[in-house]
């Protein structure tokens, strides 16, 4: 680019964790992400599958979130949580809801989980909870819904090394911002299969690999196809991350992801368009000193669809070295 040719981001994390006594615990978080492109610098600390939406600009998402834990009996416990999620980008007019990032994605969102969680043997936890969830877009209100995610779940130790984790449901999802052909409002609800199951295995001390999957809804900034409001999209993602220790000071870690999403209306799939995301990583690290390691990363990412005729589909790749300091 001939002029701001320069893209920067900033990550700030903050985090307070305290133990009342052996029964009662506080958790507290916060992650701020400012960059072009907030979801992919905020991807380590992200909850939610999600496509990179590049935008110039000072672009920002912040998440943050409380938790209480309480041991209600010696296998029985109970943990409340609340979550909420700020998205902010700064491009263009917010009264382009058509055209910019701000008005099809801005919005604030809120959710309150509880489950139980009981200890059925040493090694395996069942659980059972409930999440009420409430999105509040700045301008796209046909968007607007609130949630209700009904889940069970389990983590289990298979060895030592070895740990899974399992978590299914449904999600119920109900729109009351939509308008007719005569702008008149109406509501509707969709019901979708909610799972996120994750496998993690230590084959060394230092080193591990993680696969998992996701299926939920997520935002998207395809906003229409002609009549037919589009409200979010159906999505599923498989991930894998492997970490390895080469030496006591060099590292080696390769990601990779693979999403599909189809694009919904408020109470049915927009037949014959969905997207495909892909996106795969390479880092080394080498530990300089006690307090500082070199790093060099390549990712690849592509965005795949042919709805708009292929416009916001992409390939794309990225290449940078840094170093990190910790105290």
């Amino acid at each position: 680019r001939k002029s701001d040719d320069i893209d920067q981001y900033h990550l700030f994390n903050a985090g307070l964790s305290h133990q009342f006594d052996n029964r009662f615990k506080l958790d507290l978080r916060d992650s701020l992400s400012v960059a072009q492109e907030p979801e992919q610098a905020s991807s380590a600390t992200a909850t939610r599958p999600s496509v990179a939406f590049r935008s110039q600009g000072d672009n920002l998402i912040n998440n943050a979130g409380a938790s209480i834990s309480a041991e209600l009996t010696r296998p029985l416990s109970l943990v409340v949580s609340y979550g909420n999620v700020l998205v902010d980008y700064d491009d263009g007019s917010v009264n382009a809801l058509a055209t910019s990032y701000a008005g099809a994605l801005n919005r604030m969102e809120h959710a309150v989980n509880g489950s139980l969680r009981y200890q059925l043997r040493p090694t395996t936890v069942g659980l059972i909870g409930y999440e009420y969830g409430v999105a509040d877009y700045d301008l796209r209100n046909t968007s607007d819904n609130t949630s209700h995610r009904i889940f069970a779940g389990v983590d289990h130790s298979f060895t030592s090394q070895l740990t899974g984790s399992l978590r299914a449901g449904v999600q119920i999802t109900e729109f009351d911002k939509l308008l007719d052909a005569a702008k008149n409002k109406y509501s509707e609800s969709s019901t979708t299969p909610y799972v996120d199951a994750s496998l993690s295995y230590n084959y060394t001390t230092s080193s591990f690999i993680t696969v998992g999957v996701k299926h939920m809804r997520t935002a998207t900034d395809v906003l229409t196809l002609g009549v037919n409001p589009i409200t979010d999209a159906d999505t599923t993602a498989g991930y894998v991350s492997v970490s390895h220790a080469i030496t006591e000071k060099f590292r080696a870690s390769v990601i990779g992801q693979y999403q599909n999403s189809a694009y919904q209306g408020a109470d049915h799939e927009i037949k014959g368009f969905d997207e495909n995301y892909f996106s795969a990583g390479v880092s080394l690290s080498y530990r300089l000193t006690r307090w500082m390691s070199a790093e060099a990363n390549y990712y690849h990412d592509t965005r795949d669809t042919d709805i708009f005729d292929g416009a916001v589909s992409y390939n794309r790749n990225r290449v940078f070295l840094g170093l990190r300091f910790t105290y």
